[in-house]
């Protein structure tokens, strides 16, 4: 499954949801590119865990259908 589309966009001519576009438009919000890794590392941490957390409260097929949410992350070498 390919990038969604985001309801509010990460740049002005692209509502793509990507990583590399959220890196892309980092400098615009005053980020350096380490800066910017940094903050990527730490959303990467923070939403490892999600497939066990969701399956606290959904069933398995839910948790599927909330899988291409995070597969961006997931796709990151060395991220998760």
């Amino acid at each position: 499954m390919g990038p969604k589309h985001l309801s509010t966009a990460i740049d002005t001519g692209d509502g793509t949801a990507s990583v590399a576009l959220a890196m892309s438009v980092a400098p615009m919000l005053r980020l350096s590119a380490a800066d910017a890794g940094r903050v990527l590392r730490e959303v990467g941490a923070a939403v490892r865990p999600w497939r066990e957390v969701a399956a606290r409260w959904l069933t398995p097929t839910e948790v599927e259908r909330m899988a291409p949410a995070f597969a961006e992350l997931d796709a990151v070498p060395g991220l998760l």
